[in-house]
């Protein structure tokens, strides 16, 4: 019944779809499930995530503290003596 449903794919569908269901299929998948992750190309994929919530990269400064300033002033007077 596999190799009668797949004839319409191709060898590169086929692989993607092998792909594709070794790493996001939890069970053995159904023919209908395998033809989709087959037909299915990266591109196609990518846009699924334009709905994923975006990370606000927040910078915050951290000031150096004095006790390293002081040291590190030392250790380049001691370098350049």
């Amino acid at each position: 019944m596999w190799i009668e449903s797949l004839k319409d794919l191709s060898m590169e569908e086929i692989s993607r779809g092998t792909r594709r269901c070794l790493t996001e299929c939890e069970i053995f998948p159904t023919i209908a499930q395998f033809i989709e992750k087959a037909k299915t190309n990266p591109i196609e994929r990518a846009r699924q995530w334009t709905d994923a919530p975006k990370i606000d990269q927040a910078h915050k400064r951290i000031p150096m503290p004095d006790e390293f300033k002081n040291l590190y002033k030392k250790f380049l007077k001691s370098k350049k003596s």
